[in-house]
């Protein structure tokens, strides 16, 4: 059991070898498991400590901001990282939103989306071995109707996964 690891995860007596580049080995990783990218999940993981206040602001920040429906939402996102992988293409992540997204106030290549790209950009290689693009499609002072109707033509009809920050000018179910 040399190369195996303990999943901390699942139940007790559950060992899971690290995942390779492989993709037969990552269909049948599950996401959740703090061995999925290699141990770059940890790297990543500091690194988002470290930049918004320390471990307990940091997932303070994620519980109030990522949403996912059921854990349906997560594997169907692990199946397409698989699919990128199989199909030796880069793996696509598209934001869209307001002036926020946008990264008003700061240069375009400062905004969330391309922090977002340069903290998982080099993970992806080595874990993958596929490059992780990213799309900033966000617009300021445009409500998500009737944008959220052209997202292909803002987002592009082949992304993987979608952000979208409606937070800050449709609060309390104004949008769409």
């Amino acid at each position: 059991a040399g190369n195996q690891i303990h999943n901390p995860v699942g139940p007790s007596n559950v060992l899971r070898k690290p995942i390779a580049t492989l993709p037969e080995q990552a269909a049948k990783a599950s996401p959740t498991d703090p061995t999925f990218a290699g141990g770059s999940l940890d790297t990543i993981r500091q690194e988002f400590y470290n930049r918004y206040g320390g471990e307990e602001d940091a997932k303070a920040i994620l519980a109030k901001g990522i949403h996912v429906y059921g854990q349906d939402s997560i594997n169907y996102t692990a199946k397409r990282m698989v699919q990128a992988v199989v199909q030796k293409r880069p793996f696509v992540l598209a934001f869209a939103g307001y002036s926020v997204t946008v990264g008003r106030g700061n240069f375009f290549h400062q905004s969330f989306p391309f922090v977002v790209e340069r903290v998982l950009g080099k993970a992806f290689q080595q874990t993958f071995g596929i490059p992780l693009t990213v799309r900033n499609g966000a617009i300021g002072g445009i409500p998500s109707f009737p944008y959220g109707w052209c997202m292909e033509h803002f987002l592009g009809s082949d992304a993987d996964v979608i952000s979208w920050d409606y937070s800050m000018n449709e609060g309390k179910g104004a949008s769409v």
